[in-house]
């Protein structure tokens, strides 16, 4: 097959231009610019000031600042991602032989390495729900699976030599990386750090020939003992080696230059870099931001919650207009700013007046409303990826024969990255000198019974209304398809006024009635009049009165 265009895979000849990112990786980071403020919180949003609120006109730099720090984000979008977290990896991701052909001993060995992946004390599963988020946030994300730099040389028999700290060469076995501890590790690089990323088919199979990224370390202060500085490094591979290179200066800003201070040889004829794009790709390694439409719903509200706070600023704290009164005079003739609050005693002639101008109501409960209208907009988006995308009401033998097609989005995501942690691990097996890595699962189970709590959740906390509540839960299958909510409003308030109704006369009527028959009973003995005192002594129904009986 013929190469993909400007796939050379050859590095940048000088360190003025090795940490350039391309055209399509800086498309990619301007697009996940949004996602990655709102992931951070409300710090970054009011630190991106004017991005995202713009000033009002005449509006001074300081005035819109304060407007800003008013401001508290409600974070809807790192709530939805952390949800589709917890609902990916509520269980371990589990490791088999169902496709693939591992020996059972291969198989116990990647499982022991599962408990550390990443040399940092990260199991496979806490460090897959950290890459799954970023995925999901950017759209893409990556994985380097790399390798202690081991000086080596192939003997005269062809057998691998590794140097040892003493300089004796000594046969590289897996003996000699457990006992060196030596192993494969992953590295998760977000696309924010990518430069460049490109491929090449190689024997029918495409394959990464160029990865460059930006890493930036703290290290020891060259000038203060007791301070670290951020120091700027860019990691390049090729199937053939591999480069690392330092900014000349701590600051590492742009157009800083970088020089080479290592270099190495790679062996997998192939850079060991995996891939999870859940987002819409706009090229073979960037994407659109998987959930970028609910950031830019997410972003609405945050404009519309910095107004509604300076609308309610201003309520609380109205201009005061004064009519036929003079103002004060200082002892230069300078005039002294009316001393309008609480406790305080003003003093005018006959005619004049004194008053405040405010906002209405109606433009208060506007803005409220706007907000929750948003809010709800949110929640509904949130809820859409876990709908299954074709009829929601499925048996289970239905549900077993569906195609991706049928799948919800987020399983799909969860498929997907499962496929990505499948090429992780054949990466790790390729270092190890296997052929493939074991089989993974991770959860896609989480139908009916988990949408449905979520949203009752998004119901308490004020996000759903009663009325989106009853809709999910049809589409669910959980109502019936017939069901109306009107009607079944119209169904409570009759209810509601039975039971008020039966609330006042229904201990009345009972003992009425219970008197009558125990006077009945007792009518003889007593007389035959039914008057007798102990006709009124009987066991009312628990509740009813609000006292008890012995």
């Amino acid at each position: 097959m013929p190469e993909i265009p400007g796939n050379s895979g050859k590095f940048p000849e000088n360190g003025s231009t090795i940490m350039n990112p391309t055209i399509l990786f800086r498309r990619q980071h301007e697009a996940a610019r949004t996602c990655l403020d709102l992931i951070r919180g409300t710090d970054a949003m009011r630190e991106a000031g004017a991005r995202y609120i713009p000033p009002k006109e005449d509006e001074s730099s300081e005035a819109h600042g304060i407007r800003v720090k008013r401001a508290v984000l409600r974070n809807v979008f790192a709530q939805t991602i952390g949800y589709y977290r917890g609902q990916v990896f509520c269980r371990q991701v589990a490791l088999d032989n169902a496709d693939s052909t591992l020996k059972d001993d291969a198989l116990q060995r990647f499982r022991a390495w599962a408990e550390d992946v990443d040399q940092r004390g990260h199991n496979l599963t806490s460090w897959s729900g950290a890459v799954f988020t970023s995925g999901l946030v950017s759209g893409v994300t990556f994985c380097l699976v790399d390798f202690p730099a081991i000086e080596t040389e192939i003997s005269e028999g062809g057998v691998t030599m590794y140097r040892a700290q003493d300089g004796s060469l000594r046969p590289k076995t897996a003996a000699a990386d457990a006992a060196e501890g030596w192993q494969p590790y992953l590295v998760h690089i977000p696309a924010e750090q990518v430069l460049d990323c490109r491929a090449q088919w190689r024997k029918g199979r495409r394959v990464i020939t160029h990865f460059r990224y930006i890493e930036t370390r703290y290290e020891q202060s060259e000038t203060d003992p007791n301070e670290l500085e951020p120091v700027q490094y860019v990691h390049a591979y090729t199937p053939e080696g591999w480069e690392l290179w330092k900014a000349a200066s701590s600051t590492g800003g742009t157009g800083a230059g970088f020089e080479l201070v290592a270099s190495g040889k790679m062996s997998l004829g192939e850079v060991p870099v995996a891939v999870f794009m859940p987002g819409d790709p706009r090229s073979d390694f960037t994407a659109q931001p998987a959930l970028i439409d609910l950031a830019h719903l997410n972003i609405k509200h945050w404009r519309a919650t910095c107004d509604q706070e300076d609308l309610m600023a201003f309520n609380r704290l109205p201009v005061w207009v004064s009519v036929g009164i003079a103002p004060l005079k200082n002892a230069q003739g300078n005039d002294i700013p009316m001393p309008v609050g609480p406790g305080k005693v003003l003093y005018y002639e006959g005619g004049g007046d004194l008053k405040s101008v405010g906002v209405d109501s109606a433009s208060v409960a506007a803005g409220r409303q706007d907000l929750l209208d948003t809010e709800e907009s949110m929640a509904s988006y949130g809820l859409q990826i876990m709908q299954m995308q074709s009829a929601a009401r499925m048996t289970a033998t239905g549900v077993d024969k569906m195609t991706r097609e049928g799948n919800s989005q987020l399983k799909n995501w969860a498929l997907d990255f499962q496929d990505f942690l499948e090429n992780c691990l054949r990466l790790v097996g390729l270092w190890w000198g296997l052929e493939d890595g074991p089989s993974v699962k991770v959860n896609d189970d989480f139908a009916d019974s988990a949408n449905m709590d979520f949203l009752i959740q998004l119901h308490d906390k004020g996000l759903l209304s009663k009325e989106t509540l009853a809709a999910f839960a049809v589409r669910l299958g959980i109502l019936p398809d017939d069901f109306n909510y009107a009607d079944e409003v119209a169904r409570r308030a009759q209810d509601a006024a039975a039971a008020a109704n039966a609330g006042q006369s229904f201990g009345l009527s009972l003992a009425q009635r219970l008197g009558a028959e125990a006077g009945a009973s007792v009518g003889v003995a007593s007389g035959g009049d039914g008057s007798s005192g102990n006709s009124g002594n009987f066991r009312e129904i628990p509740g009813n009165s609000g006292t008890s009986t012995g």
